[in-house]
C-alpha cells in the first residue's frame, strides 16, 4: 500500500513519541521517551491542533508503548519489565492508577486486541500477555511468535496499533508500517510511507517514524514521528503493480 495525506495536524516537535492512541472524540493518548533532560510522561492532545491537554509522569522509567483499554491506558517501558497503568477521562485528565510488570525485561510497542495485550521488545518477537486489572499486577507470557515476511524474520517492530483485527507496526528507522496476521505473525502487507517524514521537516532533530493511531468511530489511520512538528491523518491506497521486492528492500 501507498497512502495520500488526508490532514496535516500540528505535533509537539518536542515530543520524542514512542507510543499513540486515540482517547475519545478529538483526543490522543501520546507516550515520550526520556531525552535531553526531559522525563518520559503521558499526555493527552487534542488532535486538531497537537495542543497538550494534560499529563503524568511515569515514574522514572523511559516509556514506549501505551494501548487504551475500556477507561485505562497502559503504557511499558524501555529495558524493563515496569508497566503502568493511567486513568484518562473524556475530558482528557490523566491519573496514575497502578503498576504492573511484564514477563519481559524490554517493552517496545504496545496495543491490544480481544482481551490481550501484544507486546513487541528488541526482538522480532510479537508476544502475548494478559491484561492488568489490578494493583501490582504480574502479567503471564500467554505465547509468543516470531514476526515474519516470506519467511523471513523481521525485527525491531516498534510503535503497536490494532485496525481491523490486524497489528500494523512501525518498524524501527524504516519509512513502513507492516500489517502483521495476530494469529501466526506473518507480514500479510507493507504500507510504504516513504517520503512522509519530508513533508514534515524538523531542523534535524531526528526523524523516524514511530506513532500510529486508529480512529474507528471516523475509519481515520493518524502517523507522527519522534520529534515530528506534524502529525498526518492518511489514506491507504493499494499499489497496482508495485515491485514487492522494491519494498520489501525498502521496508
Amino acid at each position: 500500500f501507498s497512502y495520500d495525506v488526508v490532514e496535516a495536524h500540528a505535533h509537539d516537535a518536542n515530543a520524542f513519541t514512542q507510543g499513540l492512541t486515540t482517547c475519545g472524540d478529538g483526543i490522543m493518548c501520546e507516550s515520550t521517551g526520556a531525552v535531553g533532560g526531559t522525563p518520559s510522561e503521558v499526555r493527552t492532545t487534542t488532535t486538531a491542533t497537537g495542543a497538550r491537554r494534560a499529563g503524568a509522569d511515569v515514574g522514572g522509567a523511559f516509556a514506549e508503548g501505551l494501548t487504551r483499554v475500556g477507561d485505562d491506558v497502559h503504557v511499558i517501558s524501555w529495558k524493563s519489565n515496569r508497566g503502568f497503568t493511567y486513568a484518562v477521562t473524556a475530558e482528557g485528565e490523566v491519573t496514575k492508577k497502578w503498576t504492573f510488570e511484564t514477563p519481559l525485561s524490554d517493552g517496545w510497542g504496545l496495543t491490544s486486541l480481544d482481551g490481550e495485550l501484544y507486546v513487541t521488545d528488541a526482538s522480532d518477537k510479537l508476544h502475548v500477555l494478559d491484561v492488568p486489572g489490578r494493583d501490582g499486577a504480574k502479567l503471564k507470557l500467554k505465547r509468543s511468535m516470531t514476526i515474519t515476511d516470506d519467511g523471513k524474520a523481521i525485527r525491531f517492530a516498534n510503535e503497536l496499533e490494532t485496525i481491523g483485527g490486524d497489528v500494523y507496526a512501525n518498524i524501527l528507522e524504516r519509512p513502513c508500517l507492516a500489517r502483521i496476521d495476530p494469529a501466526n505473525g506473518k507480514v500479510t502487507a507493507w504500507v510504504n510511507l516513504d517520503g512522509l517524514k519530508q513533508a514534515s521537516p524538523n531542523d534535524g532533530r531526528g526523524d523516524v517514524l514511530n506513532g500510529i493511531a486508529y480512529d474507528e468511530k471516523l475509519d481515520a489511520l493518524y502517523v507522527t514521528g519522534k520529534n515530528w512538528p506534524t502529525m498526518f491523518r492518511l489514506k491507504l491506497r493499494e499499489e497496482q503493480g508495485a515491485s514487492l521486492d522494491a519494498v520489501r528492500a525498502t521496508c
